[in-house]
């Protein structure tokens, strides 16, 4: 039987039972009958995990190809009820390459670029949880595919033997919900090379957060 404020998210509990190593039924049952609760209660990357988020990182080059923009797609299927947060990302140039204009735009796809990345088991930071992440890394050889109600969130030109980081705080983190896609592109010229660094999180979505 339900009782009073019960907390149907069990996640928080799964911490709470895993950082302190409690047995039984859930430690905190119920929330207060007042605004007291004080949920963030994150210590370090190493916690992750207990919050039932898994962790996953990436360095991708692609191209040069012969008159082809080269492209990079990150894709949270549609139906996955994961929730994927991109914690930073880093385009580079090495000082052999052309500097260049990189380009990333987050909309909507069905499906991916014409080659995937493949299994990637080493994407996982924390080999206690999923090893394999849920979205998808794809990248062109032909021409670039535009992703569907695109929008532009970063632009910058990368100079030979730079690099340009983007997410320096939690703020400037990104969402991909089921459905979204993330797609760095080098948007100068063709038959050049792309680089990217980059990291997320991700976790399932509780009913809470569906709608």
């Amino acid at each position: 039987m339900a009782v009073y404020n019960e907390i149907q998210s069990g996640r928080f509990n799964r911490w709470l039972q895993k950082v302190s190593g409690i047995k039984g039924s859930a430690p905190v049952k119920q929330l207060g009958s007042e605004l007291m609760p004080v949920i963030p209660v994150h210590h370090g990357v190493e916690d992750r995990y207990l919050y039932s988020w898994n962790r996953y990182r990436q360095a991708v080059t692609n191209g040069p190809f012969a008159a082809v923009n080269s492209g990079i797609r990150l894709r949270n299927p549609t139906g996955s009820n994961v929730v994927a947060v991109i914690e930073y990302y880093i385009g580079f140039k090495l000082s052999t390459d052309t500097a260049g204009l990189m380009t990333i735009n987050r909309g909507q796809a069905a499906v991916d670029l014409d080659t995937l990345l493949g299994s990637q088991p080493n994407q996982r930071e924390d080999p206690r949880g999923q090893q394999q992440s849920t979205t998808i890394i794809s990248i062109n050889s032909v021409a670039l595919v535009a992703l569907t109600n695109a929008t532009s969130v970063w632009s910058t030109s990368v100079t030979a033997g730079s690099n340009a980081p983007y997410v320096w705080s939690e703020h400037f983190e990104l969402l991909l919900m089921p459905g979204d896609c993330l797609q760095w592109a080098e948007a100068s010229a063709v038959n050049l090379p792309l680089k990217v660094n980059f990291g997320w999180r991700e976790r399932f979505l509780e009913d809470s957060e569906r709608t």
